[in-house]
């Protein structure tokens, strides 16, 4: 087995193997590769030149300092059991390591994998709380659609101490599926699914206040109602206390 960065021969492979491993469809495949994909942000591991396993990563800062946000990992499923999500990560850590990152952070995908990654040596230190809200309601907070560098400049005002700085290639992603919108008294980044919002990340609002038990929004907002996010650090640098917005 080969653990490397992929070549493009590799790409319709890594596509089938996203695919198998989340069930997206191929549209919203192509919409990373074509917004966020890059063969240096990316770890395979490979059996027969043949993809088995697949990290990719954004880069971000926290306290000032280079993390990556490690994302998407997937193993086929005909070689899952295998430790070779341990290897891959494993090789993708020291090397992230060895290019002056301070640490890695992920959003497992449910909450039964928590006990795996801490297993590989992560630690959940990420907290928030999420609200409901309608969607009528969340229509209300939205002021107006703003530029990325605007959303991206009021964010940082914005982020609590601590919080994950997600810009470079995240934001170019997060302007391709998400819309960013100024709020009353903040900034939205606001997902949609066939153009009706599904989660959102909310900063500047107090936003359990239009809390709606029946609400179809799931918002991410600063709190500490749920562990959300796990770090790896390589350096033993501050782990970071906020991270809003996954690719989900």
């Amino acid at each position: 087995m080969i653990i490397d960065h992929p070549k493009e021969k590799h790409v319709p492979a890594l596509k089938v193997l996203w695919h198998e491993a989340f069930g997206d469809g191929y549209d919203v495949i192509g919409t990373f590769y074509a917004n966020a994909y890059s063969p240096e942000r990316a770890f395979i591991a490979t059996e027969g030149d043949l993809p088995v396993a697949a990290a990719y990563y954004f880069r971000c800062t926290a306290w000032g300092r280079p993390i990556a946000y490690v994302y998407a990992v997937a193993v086929a499923k005909s070689h899952r059991g295998r430790g070779i999500c341990r290897l891959l990560l494993e090789e993708a850590h020291r090397r992230l390591a060895e290019e002056g990152f301070a640490g890695a952070v992920l959003v497992p995908a449910d909450e039964g994998l928590f006990g795996m990654y801490e297993r590989l040596g992560y630690t959940a230190t990420v907290y928030l709380s999420e609200t409901h809200v309608s969607c009528s309601t969340l229509a209300t907070l939205l002021e107006e659609r703003i530029s990325a560098e605007e959303y991206a400049r009021l964010r940082r005002e914005l982020l609590p101490h601590g919080g994950t700085v997600q810009e470079d290639e995240g934001l170019t992603y997060l302007s391709a599926v998400a819309e960013l919108c100024r709020t009353q008294s903040g900034v939205a980044a606001v997902f949609k699914e066939n153009g009706i919002p599904v989660s959102a990340e909310i900063l500047g609002e107090d936003v359990s206040a239009y809390a709606s038990e029946g609400g179809s929004v799931r918002v991410r907002h600063p709190g500490a109602d749920k562990r959300f996010a796990l770090y790896k650090s390589f350096d033993a640098a501050a782990a970071p206390t906020y991270f809003g917005i996954p690719f989900d």
